[in-house]
């Protein structure tokens, strides 16, 4: 069922209501059809006003659409800022505490890694240990789209997100990647971040 639209209009001292097909109102112009529910006969129609109106205003919109210019969407390297690079380096990260606050406020974990090798398997390997704790990861260095790819595939069920993290790197110790984060610390070694019995 088509909605309608009514239209009051005080022309000339009389009362006309119109019913405008919605389908067409909402895209303004055209208005492709008026249907008249009730005309004193005294009142001059309002296709006469309003028809030229709607007809230069969809001539003005298309002129717009034509000289628009067409913009393309930036290439995904340059959402992700690549090639990313960080302070940190490859390597295995000692076991290191949090600072107290830091610690405190960790209510999930988290783990950094980077695009090379070891990165990725260590994200293999640690998968299901990460996924057990909520860990959201920072993939913190990669060249590439590829390896962007190679290394979400290896992340699994893990949430990552390209990201330079080196305005954090001296709060939190972070010297290497890759490395996972609790409450408990920062290490290479997951077993180094179990909680103390």
């Amino acid at each position: 069922m088509i909605a309608r639209i009514l239209i009051s209009a005080l022309i000339g001292g009389s009362t006309l209501v119109v019913v405008m097909d919605a389908s067409t109102a909402t895209t303004l112009p055209p208005i492709t059809h008026l249907e008249v529910i009730h005309d004193t006969g005294e009142g001059i129609p309002v296709h006469a006003f309003v028809g030229p109106a709607l007809k230069r205003l969809e001539e003005s919109n298309a002129q717009a659409r034509r000289t628009e210019p067409v913009t393309q969407p930036p290439p995904l390297e340059h959402m992700l800022k690549l090639p990313l690079v960080s302070r940190m380096t490859p390597g295995q990260q000692p076991h290191t505490a949090l600072p107290e606050q830091t610690a405190k406020a960790m209510t999930q974990g988290m783990f950094v890694v980077g695009a090379d090798e070891a990165s990725q398997a260590w994200l293999v390997q640690n998968e299901e240990w990460l996924f057990q704790r909520n860990s959201v990861g920072y993939l913190v260095q990669a060249e590439t789209l590829l390896d962007v790819d190679r290394m979400l595939e290896a992340a699994g069920r893990l949430p990552l997100t390209v990201l330079n993290l080196d305005a954090l790197v001296g709060e939190l110790r972070l010297v290497h990647y890759p490395a996972a984060l609790t409450a408990q610390g920062i290490s290479f070694n997951t077993s180094d971040l179990e909680p103390r019995k």
